[in-house]
């Protein structure tokens, strides 16, 4: 029976929530493993885990998405979010500059830059680059639904 680790394809369900969070986020999630596709410590923890098993992860802000780094916020102009147009809402099509929302730009190369908008203050904008969940220490329950062997040079 195979066994999750190197040269597998990997098919789990998985809830995910940490402090403050009321509804578990679920999903369904397809990958390689050793690809970098995932957490690197989420996948050693499913390491040798079969199709049906559970398993409950916990991961530290140090082994996810790292502590919050305060040189990654900022204060910025009002207008630099408005009148930027590299700069959208995501999962909002109106312009009002809301605090609690995330934003998106993009890096010299096209690459997708994501942001939270934290306060606003009269034309004064203050802006976090940090990942969302960075400082959050993550709840997973997940339960490993197929496994496939796959070639080396497969990828997903």
């Amino acid at each position: 029976m195979l066994e999750v680790g190197q040269n597998t394809r990997i098919t789990i369900d998985y809830s995910l929530s940490w402090e403050g969070l009321f509804d578990p986020i679920k999903h369904s999630l397809q990958f390689r493993y050793g690809t970098d596709n995932v957490l690197s410590r989420l996948e050693e923890k499913l390491s040798g885990l079969r199709v049906g098993e559970e398993k409950n992860i916990t991961l530290s802000p140090h082994n996810a998405y790292g502590e919050v780094d305060p040189h990654l916020i900022c204060m910025v102009s009002l207008d630099y979010i408005q009148d930027n147009p590299k700069v959208k809402a995501v999962l909002r099509h109106d312009t009002k500059v809301r605090a609690g929302y995330i934003y998106q730009t993009s890096d010299e190369r096209g690459g997708k830059i994501l942001f939270l908008v934290k306060k606003v203050e009269g034309n004064r904008v203050s802006i976090d680059f940090n990942h969302p969940l960075a400082g959050k220490t993550l709840y997973y329950h997940v339960v490993v639904r197929d496994i496939q062997r796959t070639d080396k040079q497969e990828e997903i």
